[in-house]
């Protein structure tokens, strides 16, 4: 049996949004266009609404194997899902850390049993995240990419190893860039709010260094090298400048990172404590002008779910990290297309194409013929108030909570199976056939 969504308006990356029908079958999408009702489709009218290619956040944590009891890869999913994302990519420091086949094999079965959404599991690329032993990676079935997330490799020579592996394997090396010799103690950035509050900085340099060094190991290996969250203004430049170079690198942009800055924490309060810190006004600037101008390739949401005892705590004590599912892609439209004037077509790329295309997917990132029928159903005037009620991520560890945007998800489609992010559910798409 077919599915046809009618009058959608569809949005590819590099091309003007133009209204058509979409018809699905078997979970591809089989035609677009001017498409004629048939007695034995289902029929879906979605007028109005714009059809992204399925959204994929490259940058995430389910903390499943882990210590939080409630926070899971089931109800992290099912946060995605409810958040308009059809994938999801989960970083390897979890409790365990993912740096063994077993554990790999493990996350996987839950993957497959419980998951809303299409979840991509990383590999640690040192045992242990301790960048002392690095890790072979030909036994681990559809794997895509490697990173030590959370840390950085300190010894260069252990950074060449794991590149030289990854490029053996064909895959991409997910980058945390930071200095811990450099951070020590810090919490927030050196600047205003550190010297507000009497807390320990975190210098820019803390990023940039690493960033400079791992693109230059990549440059030696020529492997694919993806930097994770970055939030200065010089790390963006030195990435600019190795891209000029033909190296094989890219790199991604939070939501938070550029809809705030250290300007925007107003009280001692733990849920503006993330890693990297928000940074000075001038950097959020430079985020949103390398987005304009491509240097950017992806936005991703390091998705970072805690407990509200470990969050509310004040900037000092409290742990590293806030969700970002539920407030995704109504920051990028609000942010990005309304108050700057991005192209959707443009946003399709950062959170769609692009994160395909790294992490080497194929038939994912376009609405086209033959692809998977991964899709993201948007009502673009709709306003979304995020409001603590609206939180499905079992924690709401977030400086968005209050806020208003406009543009919200209304459909995640999953393989072709519909979920209707206000019912909370699969939708049943015989109550609108016609």
């Amino acid at each position: 049996m077919s599915l046809i969504l009618k009058n959608g308006i569809i949005v590819n990356p590099d091309l003007p949004p133009h209204r058509a029908d979409i018809m699905i079958k078997s979970g591809k999408i089989s035609k677009i266009g001017k498409i004629k009702n048939g007695d034995d489709k289902n029929i879906l009218d979605i007028s109005g609404n714009y059809v992204f290619p399925g959204v994929i956040d490259m940058h995430s944590h389910l903390r499943e194997p882990g210590d939080f009891k409630n926070i899971n890869i089931e109800n992290q999913t099912y946060a995605a899902v409810s958040s308009g994302i059809t994938r999801v990519v989960a970083m390897p420091n979890t409790a365990p850390v993912c740096d063994n086949l077993a554990t790999y094999k493990k996350i996987d079965k839950i993957i497959k049993k419980k998951a809303y959404c299409k979840v991509n599991q990383v590999i640690a690329g040192s045992k242990d995240l301790n960048g002392e032993k690095y890790l072979e990676f030909d036994k681990f079935d559809n794997l895509l990419a490697v990173s030590d997330d959370g840390k950085s490799i300190d010894r260069s020579d252990i950074l060449e190893n794991i590149f030289e592996n990854v490029k053996k394997e064909k895959l991409v090396y997910l980058s945390h860039a930071e200095d811990m010799n450099l951070r020590k103690n810090g919490v927030v950035n050196s600047g205003i709010v550190s010297k507000k509050f009497d807390l320990d900085g975190i210098d820019g340099e803390v990023e940039d260094i690493r960033t400079y060094r791992d693109a230059a190991v990549a440059g030696i290996v020529d492997n694919k090298l993806h930097f994770c969250h970055l939030s200065t203004e010089e790390s963006l430049k030195i990435v600019e400048r190795f891209k000029k170079k033909g190296l094989r690198i890219t790199c991604e942009v939070t939501p938070h990172h550029i809809a705030l800055c250290e300007e925007d924490i107003d009280k001692n309060d733990g849920n503006y404590k993330m890693n990297p810190p928000l940074r000075s006004k001038r950097d959020q600037k430079y985020l949103i002008q390398g987005i304009k101008k491509g240097s950017v390739d992806v936005i991703a949401t390091d998705h970072a779910p805690h407990p509200m005892k470990n969050k509310n705590i004040g900037l000092k004590n409290s742990s590293f990290g806030i969700i970002g599912f539920e407030t995704f892609i109504p920051i990028i439209l609000d942010l990005l297309h309304y108050k700057n004037g991005i192209s959707l077509s443009k946003i399709a790329k950062l959170i769609s194409f692009n994160p395909a295309k790294i992490l080497s997917l194929e038939n994912n990132g376009l609405l086209k013929k033959g692809y998977n029928a991964d899709l993201t159903i948007i009502n673009m005037n709709k306003k979304f108030n995020f409001t603590k009620d609206k939180v499905k991520s079992k924690t709401y560890n977030s400086p968005f909570i209050g806020k208003r945007f406009q543009g919200t998800p209304i459909y995640t489609v999953v393989d072709g199976k519909i979920f209707d992010i206000e019912r909370g559910s699969w939708y049943d798409t015989k109550e609108s056939s016609n």
